[in-house]
């Protein structure tokens, strides 16, 4: 993770899609069968940045750029070779009940990462990280508080003075129409089959 003292780019990242792009190009991804590049993706290149994603939004270029790397070995195309992709991208990132790949998307990850540290800032985490945080952007603010603004609060940020919670809820359970209005599809399937179980 560099240190930051200018504003973030694509350059501020550029490590961390050459390490993912140096981990796949020691691997002969013709040698592999399908099997093994899609274990490979989701073990190891999709936990590279998984650090960097949980305290800061990556630029929309670097998670492009990173899907577009894994893209690539898992279809076994080079910058020399381009094979035929037999699916869209975005059908091997749906779960395996739905007949996808499990593949994650970088951005998506990042956005639930993001939503998980608000999550548990809100909830009163009493760790140090927490209490720092709050003491230095919060000050005493709700991370759903529409005064922080989105800049300062850092994390999901839905614009609505009426927002909170619990306007999400009806009778104890999650309101997934209202969920649609806020959130992909995607993260509002996953919220209704955890609350589901």
């Amino acid at each position: 993770m560099p240190l930051l003292h200018s504003r973030i780019g694509k350059r501020t990242y550029s490590s961390l899609v050459d390490k993912v792009h140096n981990r796949l190009a020691a691997w002969k991804s013709k040698l592999l069968s399908l099997a093994g590049r899609a274990t490979l993706i989701q073990a190891v290149t999709a936990s590279i940045p998984v650090y960097a994603m949980q305290t800061t939004k990556l630029p929309v270029s670097v998670c492009n750029d990173l899907d577009r790397l894994n893209r690539n070995f898992f279809w076994a195309s080079s910058e020399k070779k381009y094979n035929i992709h037999l699916c869209q991208w975005d059908l091997a990132c749906r779960p395996k009940g739905k007949g996808g790949l499990g593949f994650k998307k970088t951005a998506s990850m990042n956005h639930a990462m993001l939503a998980k540290i608000g999550w548990r800032l809100h909830s009163k985490d009493n760790g140090l990280w927490a209490k720092i945080y709050e003491a230095k952007y919060l000050k005493g603010a709700s991370i759903f508080d529409n005064s922080l603004g989105a800049r300062q609060a850092g994390v999901l940020t839905i614009h609505d003075s009426n927002c909170s919670v619990s306007s999400f809820s009806k009778n104890g359970w999650w309101d997934i129409d209202k969920l649609r209005g806020v959130l992909c599809e995607d993260l509002v399937q996953q919220i209704w089959k955890g609350s589901a179980n």
